[in-house]
């Protein structure tokens, strides 16, 4: 099966069985290549069925890049909230500043201009200039990549750059081959077969519109195609958090730094270590030792990243009255509206002892 073939099957393939999904109502519409930036890294190693939701409720707040440019970075991190890994809301905010600044409020229509903006790189560039603005331009994701390999019957793993470089490639000659007309259903295709048929664990094989020329079926090598990558060791992080309330029922919490882990997300009082901490001491040093501790609220809770295992640990106390040395006083309800990490949010969410 020739280029040609492989484009004709995967657009007709997808015309029939896309998704029906928020981003991609409304291509024409003059605001279509800014929704499709902000589903992009909305998507970034984030499943759709979370997306869906937090996207509509974040193009309702931000329909246009100037909406976005004049809102403040905590107003973004709080309507990102429930997303997580917030450098890319804080690169979305930089990116909608970059489109008015430089493109009257518009955005770039080419790859090349598009992969100027912050937080926007060689996919997502190729992803909206293909598939919103039809420009001939390839795409690779991890969807795309484990389509390619397995169809060619490739070994490696996605994040060499052997592999990469392989797979550019493949991607260029089918977008040059689909042209203007086919380029936006054949990339988007290609994405949706990875994400719906051909997925990592036990690919639908019977279903794919490509399965009579894939190597790794013939050769029935897809569960090890593509080759896993390797592993990052994970470094230990400890959180001890205090939940302090006062007698308005109030909650005190803390903004954290402008750097590092969940910058400017508000948080319980809290302290940091690589080992398991055995009590809340130095959490109550930062509050002046003043803060009534109650009981500590049972809680597995765990967040992995890429490169930390994060663990946490929680109290609840009371405030004797007077102010407080570090924080700032919220109602539950107020709280809920700050920009939370996905963690904090869980912990907040923890019903406190009397509570119905």
């Amino acid at each position: 099966m020739n280029e040609e073939d492989l484009v004709r099957r995967l657009t007709r393939w997808f015309d029939r069985h896309a998704r029906d999904l928020p981003w991609r109502r409304g291509r024409d519409e003059p605001h279509a290549g800014y929704r499709a930036v902000v589903s992009e890294l909305m998507l970034q190693q984030t499943q759709v069925a979370r997306v869906v939701p937090l996207f509509e409720r974040f193009i309702e707040r931000f329909p246009t890049p100037a909406r976005l440019a004049e809102a403040s970075e905590d107003d973004v991190l709080a309507m990102w909230s429930g997303l997580g890994y917030y450098r890319r809301a804080r690169l979305l905010h930089a990116a909608a500043c970059a489109m008015v600044m430089a493109h009257g409020g518009q955005t770039p229509r080419e790859a090349r201009a598009l992969q100027l903006l912050p937080g926007v790189g060689r996919y997502t560039a190729g992803a909206v200039a293909s598939i919103v603005f039809n420009e001939p331009t390839p795409i690779v994701d991890g969807n795309v990549g484990r389509v390619l390999l397995r169809l060619h019957g490739r070994d490696g793993a996605l994040d060499e750059r052997d592999t990469q470089r392989w797979l550019w490639e493949r991607a260029e000659e089918l977008a040059t081959v689909a042209g203007r007309e086919r380029v936006s259903a054949c990339n988007e295709g290609l994405m949706e077969l990875g994400a719906t048929v051909c997925t990592p664990a036990t690919p639908d094989c019977e279903a794919c519109p490509l399965c009579e020329a894939c190597v790794a079926k013939a050769t029935k090598r897809q569960s090890e195609i593509p080759r896993p990558k390797a592993r990052a060791e994970r470094r230990p992080l400890w959180f001890a958090m205090v939940l302090v309330r006062n007698s308005r029922g109030q909650i005190l919490l803390e903004q954290r730094g402008s750097t590092g882990m969940w910058a400017r997300m508000w948080q319980p009082i809290a302290a940091e270590s690589a080992t398991e901490p055995s009590g809340p001491a130095a959490v109550l040093e930062r509050l002046g030792g003043l803060a009534d501790v109650e009981d500590e609220v049972p809680t597995d809770l765990s967040h992995a990243t890429t490169h930390r295992d994060v663990r946490f640990r929680l109290w609840q106390a009371r405030w004797p009255g007077g102010r407080v040395p570090v924080g700032r006083w919220f109602s539950r309800r107020a709280a809920g509206e700050l920009a939370l990490s996905n963690p904090v949010r869980r912990l907040l969410a923890i019903r406190e002892p009397g509570e119905g």
